[in-house]
Parts: C-alpha cells; sequence; structure tokens
C-alpha cells in the first residue's frame, strides 16, 4: 500500500488540475514542483495520521476518519511547501478537488485490499449463514473496548477496528493508564498451555480476567448462561482433550438398545449424550432423582428428537423393575453408572451405601445375565484399590460382583469395568470445593501437602467408559490414566 500511495496520490493532484485548468498547457506553467513534493509527503504524512497502522484484513469505517484527516494535512503541506520554496501554488479548489480525488482512491483501494484478502479464506469455509439479533443500545454499550494485546509481533502498534493492538510487555503500563476495569480472553483456539500462562500472567494484575467462548460452542447451545464467562478449571487443564477412537465409539452403542442407569448424574448424563451422538436405535435411562430424571430427559428429547427415549424412575436396588426394563426394551448394552462415591457421606450412611452400591449392582449383573445382554459396564472409582473406607470397599465388592458373573458357566454377557480418578466438573468433585474455600478466603484443606492430582474432563470419561465396553471380549478391568492438572 506505501509504493501505491507513493504512485497514485501524486497522480490524483494531476488529475485534479485537469479537472480545474482544462488543458495541458495551462499545467505546465505550475510545473511539476507540487507533485513532487506531494510524494515525498504522503507517506510520512499518512504514517503519523495512523493510515498504515490499521491491519488491512480487518479495516473497518473507522479508518475513513484518520483518511480525511491525512489528505487534508497533505493538501496543506502541498501547499505551504510550495510557498515556503517559491514554487507555483496549485489553486486552492485545485486542492480541494484533489482531496475528493484521492480519498475515493484510498477508500476503494483498501476496502478492495481487505475483500481480496478475505475471499480466499471464505472460499475454503463452509460455514451457515447467519444473522445477529439486538444491536440496541443495552447491547453496544454492554462493554467499552479499550484496546487489544497480543503477543504477535507483526500486530504490535497496528489498529484493528480503530483499537490499538499492544504488546503483552506493555500490559502493566496499559492497564494502569487506562484504568482498565476487565480484561476480556478472545483466544478460544489456544493450547490449554498457552491459555494457563496467559491466565497465570493476567491474574497478578488484580482485575478480573473473563474468557469469550468459539462461536460454534455460542450457535450449538453449549453456552447456555452469559457468552462471556468467567475463566474455569476446565479451560486450564494442562493438556489437549483426547479424541476417541471412533471405531470404538460406535460399536456397542449404534443401532442398539442401550441402558444407562444413574443417568441424571455428572456421568451418567454425559454418557447420554455421547451414546445419543452416535445414533442409537434405542435409549433408556433410568435414575432415582425425580428433578436429574426429568433435566436429562427434557434435554436429550431437544437436541436429539429423531432417537427413541424411555425414562424410568426408580432404584437399582428394586430387582424387578431393572429386570423388567432391560427385558421389555431388549437391552443390548449397560452402562451401570448409578452409585454413591461420596467419601464421607457413604462413611455416615453405611447402609445405605452398601445397598445401594453392592446389591445394586448385583441386580444390573443379575438382569444383564437372564436376558442375555450383549455388553455391561461398571463404572468403579480407583478408591477401590486396596480401599481404605466404606465407599471405596463398596465398589470393589461391586468389581467381584461383576467378574463372578463373567466367570459363572454359559454366560453370554461381556462384563467390564472402568476405574476413574478425578473428573473435573463431576459431583463430588475436589475442584468445587477448592473454588468455594478461596471464594471464603480460605483454608484450602488437602488431604497431604505433597499429592498430585490427576484429572480429566466428563467428555473424556464418558468416552472412555464406551469405547470399554467395545475393547472388551471377556472380563476386562480398564483403569483410566489421568494427566497431572499441572503438567
Amino acid at each position: 500500500m506505501v509504493i501505491a500511495d507513493a504512485i497514485a496520490l501524486p497522480a490524483s493532484l494531476i488529475a485534479a488540475f485537469y479537472l480545474r485548468l482544462g488543458d495541458a498547457v495551462t499545467l505546465q506553467s505550475y510545473g511539476i514542483s507540487a507533485p513532487i513534493i506531494m510524494a515525498l509527503a504522503a507517506i510520512p504524512v499518512f504514517y503519523l495520521c495512523g493510515l498504515y497502522r490499521n491491519v488491512v484484513r480487518y479495516m473497518d469505517i473507522s479508518m475513513l476518519r484518520s483518511t480525511g484527516i491525512g489528505l487534508a494535512v497533505l493538501a496543506v503541506a502541498t501547499y505551504i511547501g510550495c510557498v515556503l520554496f517559491n514554487m507555483p501554488a496549485p489553486p486552492r479548489s485545485t486542492l480541494l478537488i484533489y482531496w475528493f480525488i484521492a480519498f475515493s482512491y484510498v477508500v476503494i483501494s483498501r476496502f478492495g485490499a481487505r475483500h481480496l484478502l478475505r475471499t480466499p479464506l471464505r472460499q475454503h469455509i463452509v460455514a451457515p449463514r447467519v444473522a445477529i439479533y439486538g444491536a440496541g443500545e443495552r447491547t453496544s454499550h454492554a462493554y467499552t473496548p479499550i484496546c487489544f494485546f497480543d503477543d504477535d509481533k507483526r500486530l504490535a502498534n497496528r489498529h484493528v477496528g480503530g483499537l490499538r493492538v499492544y504488546p503483552l510487555s506493555r500490559l502493566n503500563d496499559i492497564v494502569r493508564k487506562h484504568e482498565l476495569q476487565q480484561i476480556i480472553l478472545a483466544i478460544p483456539s489456544a493450547s490449554p498451555e498457552r491459555r494457563r500462562t496467559i491466565v497465570s500472567r493476567l491474574s497478578s494484575l488484580g482485575i478480573p480476567v473473563r474468557t469469550l467462548p468459539t462461536m460454534a460452542e455460542m450457535v450449538e447451545g453449549k453456552v447456555l448462561e452469559s457468552a462471556i464467562r468467567e475463566i474455569q478449571v476446565e479451560d486450564l487443564l494442562g493438556r489437549k482433550p483426547v479424541p476417541p477412537r471412533r471405531d470404538l465409539f460406535s460399536k456397542c452403542v449404534t443401532g442398539k438398545s442401550v441402558l444407562v442407569t444413574g443417568a441424571g448424574g455428572s456421568i451418567g448424563s454425559e454418557l447420554c449424550r455421547q451414546i445419543e451422538s452416535q445414533k442409537p436405535a434405542h435409549l433408556v435411562v433410568l435414575d432415582h432423582s425425580e428433578y436429574a430424571l426429568y433435566a436429562i430427559e427434557h434435554e436429550l428429547r431437544e437436541r436429539f428428537p429423531a432417537t427413541q427415549l424411555s425414562a424410568y424412575m426408580g432404584s437399582v436396588c428394586d430387582t424387578e423393575l431393572v429386570s423388567r426394563v432391560v427385558r421389555e426394551h431388549r437391552v443390548d448394552t449397560i452402562y451401570h453408572a448409578a452409585a454413591y462415591k461420596h467419601v464421607p457421606l457413604v462413611e455416615n450412611n453405611m447402609a445405605a451405601g452398601i445397598r445401594n452400591n453392592v446389591l445394586g449392582t448385583w441386580s444390573v449383573a443379575m438382569a444383564a445375565a437372564q436376558h442375555n445382554v450383549e455388553t455391561c459396564v461398571l463404572i468403579s472409582t480407583d478408591k477401590a484399590v486396596r480401599p481404605p473406607n466404606v465407599m471405596g470397599a463398596s465398589k470393589r465388592c461391586a468389581e467381584l460382583i461383576f467378574q463372578a458373573f463373567a466367570l459363572r458357566p454359559n454366560n453370554r454377557t461381556v462384563f467390564s469395568m472402568v476405574r476413574f480418578g478425578n473428573v473435573l466438573g463431576s459431583s463430588g468433585s475436589v475442584v468445587p470445593l477448592f473454588r468455594n474455600q478461596i471464594q471464603r478466603g480460605g483454608p484450602i484443606t488437602v488431604t497431604h501437602a505433597d499429592v498430585t492430582r490427576y484429572f480429566m474432563l466428563i467428555p473424556e470419561a464418558a468416552q472412555l467408559v464406551i469405547q470399554a465396553g467395545a475393547m472388551a471380549r471377556a472380563f476386562r478391568q480398564c483403569a483410566c490414566s489421568d494427566a497431572p492438572f499441572g503438567a
């Protein structure tokens, strides 16, 4: 753009001479002094007015102001230069005509270049055409944008949408200078490691840091509350989510009749969502909580209206109910997620915990064996390894029940189980406890000062459960290896 301006702006002045004076003979009497001064002054004047700081790809109508001011300064500078150097000065009306010609050139060239730069990107992207509803006063004044920060050196001190882009090294100075009240993190595609580094740097400023979800999250309805939200612990998971193997993911689900017990819980509800995405023939959900069952049934019917869905309210300890559900719907696959897993509560309510975790598992395994269910998967816990408490012991008993049914003569059901550690966002997870303790001002209670906690996301946990059932051929025990939270 710099070279094009150095050629086009003097040419615009010559065109203005022709329009004003009408013939080349009169034009020759003025010489080439004015166009020469114009060519020499154009680049520094436009630079000082900020026209070259705008990123062409993101240029908007705000650049018109810089253009108008720059051309006016350039015209005045040309006239004054001719006077100071005793050169023939162009008529003032010629400079006015020049302003209109040059302004038209700058606008057409910039927006034309922007169109050419954007078109190749759009041609390779097949995206839905959408409209944005809501451009009222409340919407436009919800936030007052001040500037951008970016660590890309190519964008430093440039302008995007009329706002200046500062390098991250000037973060502290700019926050104090403009008295910023909030920073919005608008890099949804950044890796977890990069997000954690940036958030660590921003958190030292003492002002709130919020994040902007991707457009896909907002359109797909994954963002149910405010689009701009607080930073979540899940955003800072120290690794990339592990995608499932598609061949295993659909094997026990697609075209099958599937039963999920404990479907209203954190793991059970995510299992239902993942299963529905693989188009089962029939999904049956069972939970003893009225509200939890209502919530997951309502969500699944809205998001997956084409899939046949049946919801049953009751306990897995009800042997007759479980057997009837499996028999009537000819269930092919069972995911047994119903369990009490809060260690202190089970410790203080041992009878209820043992009845639900042990007898409930026996009831599900019995129904699966009686009705020749193809696959039955138990959701277990790492606390079942040398259990130090009642909850862990009850889950270990549940595992032994599955193992016993798998070893029965003439057994036709593949029994398997998956052990989990800490699942981020699940009910009973330590993360919400830590968050509440921090909000109250501490202290934070931990098992041991040197403990290392390992985490996985709820969707990852559900995907691993589904894949484990597809991998098993006889009784199989799978221990899910999480990643250190700080890794």
